[in-house]
């Protein structure tokens, strides 16, 4: 079904009826709510073929809407747009906004005019700029341009939520609330006219009536939110799984462990933060330990993620430890896990079904003095969703060790002049072009475009100095981020932890381009420059298309990318060595 526009108006008789022309010509419903004009907005939007709503006397936008929305939502149709009617929106973006509107989850698309400031009036700049800071927070989500009018709206949106606001307040109203409906906001880039008309924005009336309609629903949450990037995103249910369950805290805990892997016929797994074994054969941690070895050598495959990090190893001086030969000898397998994650682990699995996990360690202070809390599961799928994550981080150091392995996919649209990779490639912004694939190598290791990363372990394949340290390498991180989100809007990061963060990169729709993921490792984008990354993508994309790089001259080849003259020089130069 098409789509429903929704104009407010007010004395805009010399643009509406054109508007409503295009809008009408290209199958759409329109509904003009007249704001109480003095001139013939109503009249001549009735002659174009719009439904007209009219107030007897200007009330607001808010109002205008509010009756707008209601109007259309009577009609039978598809999702309902809003935009001005004084021509500043182009109906030529409308297939953009409704496009994105199609993506599962999403309520609202909003237009984004920040990327293209130029031509805007420095009030409404500065405006908008605090307002979408203060509505985001409430959000929970990055709008950059929360007061643009220009928007695609899921119909089950208005179902849902009560808008009660009369003036241009509406336009974080709805975002707020749809947000908090539990409805993805997103926003698109659309071109905006500015003429010489007078705003009928009041920067400071209309300002005061943000704030008050932002303490209606919770000033307490938007001073909290002031100190913090973002609000933690809404909280799902747990995904519940069958299991028997009985405990076994305190001294209870060895005797279920031995109980348990004596009884093992096909597999042991451990992942524990602290193992302390002695070589005395009395001391109870050998005696787990000795129990690990037997079963190895009873064919039983067993399997540790020790940690590095508390102890201070290096992965080949954690195989020398005499209890990680003792396990290797019998053919146990240890796995050293890269130390910055920090495993924290008291975990045990037994033949893919018991899951024994709480608070013990491995150490004489855990196993006989303290107060230790644990749990034996008896759980096939609990099993395999711990295992799952076991092999997805021993994968993820295999993949960033040897980054040759696999594919990578790169999306074509990312590769086009004006895009992400093209603009970054031109501003010569190596840290956040080889931040922008490393992400994308993370999208191919977890198999999703939404996953964590650790901004220490991310640093070092960024190829920061290894004079920052802590803090500041992760200050320098959060940087890049954002400027990826804020400026480039191709993801979302969620900083809730200090050392982590939770990354959604928006892969736009479209086809991708598969590339080596050796492409995407460290030591491959730290030795060129982004120039010549960009080159050698667009080398293997016009492939298909038999145009090869190679045989463009440089003003052909500036002309395809946008790039630099001197910069596709040097760029080319490496990528194809002139003959000697």
């Amino acid at each position: 079904m098409s789509a429903c526009v929704v104009i407010p108006g007010f004395n805009v008789a010399r643009t509406i009826g054109s508007l409503v022309l295009q809008l009408k010509a290209s199958g759409f419903e329109v509904v003009v709510v007249d704001d109480g004009s003095t001139d013939r907005t109503g009249e001549i939007a009735c002659a174009a073929g719009a439904h007209v709503v009219r107030h007897p006397e200007n009330i607001g936008k808010g109002r205008a809407l509010r009756d707008g929305f209601a109007a259309a939502l009577a009609m039978e149709g598809g999702p309902l747009v809003t935009m001005d009617g004084d021509g500043q929106h182009l109906p030529a973006d409308l297939p953009r906004l409704l496009a994105a509107l199609e993506q599962d989850g999403v309520g609202v698309v909003v237009g984004n005019r920040m990327q293209n400031l130029r031509n805007m009036p420095w009030v409404r700049r500065a405006t908008n700029w605090m307002m979408s800071r203060g509505v985001s927070r409430l959000c929970g989500q990055w709008v950059p341009d929360s007061q643009c009018g220009f928007r695609a709206i899921r119909r089950e949106v208005l179902t849902r939520i009560a808008l009660t606001t009369d003036r241009y307040e509406i336009e974080s109203e709805l975002l707020v609330k749809a947000a908090r409906a539990g409805f993805h906001l997103v926003s698109v880039p659309v071109t905006t006219v500015y003429r010489n008309e007078r705003s009928r924005i009041h920067p400071i009336a209309d300002t005061l009536r943000f704030f008050r309609f932002i303490g209606t629903l919770s000033l307490v949450l938007l001073l909290v939110a002031g100190a913090v990037a973002a609000l933690p995103a809404r909280a799902e249910p747990p995904d519940f799984v069958e299991a028997r369950v009985a405990d076994a805290s305190d001294r209870r805990y060895e005797e279920t462990a031995i109980w348990l892997m004596d009884r093992a016929q096909r597999s042991i797994v451990v992942s524990m933060y602290v193992v302390t074994a002695t070589g005395d054969a009395r001391h109870p941690v050998d005696r787990l330990v000795r129990d690990l070895e037997e079963a190895a050598r009873r064919g039983v495959s067993v399997i540790v993620y020790p940690n590095l990090k508390i102890s201070g190893y290096t992965p080949d001086q954690l195989m020398a430890v005499p209890w990680v030969r003792r396990l290797g000898a019998a053919g146990a397998r240890v796995v050293p896990l890269a130390p910055v994650h920090r495993l924290h682990d008291k975990l045990l699995i037994v033949d893919e079904r018991f899951v024994l996990e709480g608070s013990t360690n491995w150490s004489v202070e855990a196993l006989k003095n303290n107060w230790e809390s644990n749990t034996l599961s008896d759980s096939p799928a609990l099993a395999a969703i711990k295992l799952g994550r076991l092999r997805d981080r021993e994968q993820h150091d295999q993949l960033t060790a040897e980054p040759g392995a696999g594919q990578v996919l790169v999306p074509t649209a990312w590769l086009a002049v004006g895009s992400v990779l093209q603009r970054l490639a031109a501003a010569g912004d190596e840290r956040a072009f080889d931040a922008l694939l490393l992400l994308l190598r993370e999208c191919a290791i977890h198999g999703e475009p939404s996953f964590f990363i650790s901004l220490e372990l991310f640093g070092e394949d960024l190829g920061l100095p290894a004079s920052w340290r802590g803090a500041k390498a992760r200050r320098q991180l959060i940087k890049v981020l954002r400027k990826l989100q804020t400026r480039y809007e191709i993801l979302t990061p969620d900083f809730t932890h200090s050392r982590d963060a939770r990354i959604t990169v928006e892969i736009p729709p479209g086809p991708s381009l598969a590339i080596p993921a050796a492409w995407t490792g460290s030591p491959a984008l730290i030795a060129q420059s982004s120039a010549m990354t960009y080159l050698r993508l667009l080398e293997q994309h016009w492939a298909a298309a038999e145009v090869v790089l190679a045989d463009l001259s440089l003003r052909e080849l500036a002309r395809r990318t946008g790039l630099k003259l001197d910069r596709l020089r040097a760029a080319r130069r490496v990528l194809h060595p002139p003959a000697p």
